[in-house]
């Protein structure tokens, strides 16, 4: 992943926080794992068995839903609860972030080496890029 492809870097927050780590990516960061990579319907990658194992946004839903998150309004903070956001370019999901108490939101970038960085943003500053636009906000209560 490079910057310019997040057009909306240069004028919204986009930190850094992580050198570039493969292990993971962000479907598996925001669902609260560094330790595995996580996409259905391949074999490369960890899905788990109780859920439906296909691309389409539905799984994704029951994946998080599958720890306790339901679909909600929009990704304005809320202190009592843990958002994420599911984002989609053309119709295909193609990244997840995990919303922080100080209500940016992190992100893992990719999967691939030496790009792969975990960083701090706002909905905004990768909205429109190669992600494409959330269409999904979804929360849990904090415990």
């Amino acid at each position: 992943m490079k910057l310019n492809e997040f057009p909306n870097t240069n004028t919204e927050p986009f930190i850094i926080t992580s050198p570039p780590v493969p292990d993971y990516n962000c479907i598996a960061w925001a669902y609260g794992r560094s330790d595995v990579r996580m996409w259905p319907n391949t074999q490369y990658f960890y899905w788990p068995e109780n859920i439906t194992n296909n691309s389409n946004m539905s799984s994704f839903i029951e994946l998080y839903e599958s720890i306790g998150y339901n679909i909600c309004k929009d990704g304005i903070l809320e202190l009592v609860y843990e958002k994420v956001s599911i984002f989609e370019l053309n119709g295909y999901v193609t990244h997840a972030s995990r919303q922080l108490q100080n209500g940016l939101w992190t992100s893992k970038l990719g999967w691939q080496p030496n790009v792969s960085y975990d960083v701090s943003h706002t909905i905004n500053s990768i909205s429109g890029g190669v992600y494409g636009n959330v269409v999904i906000y979804m929360k849990r209560k904090t415990t």
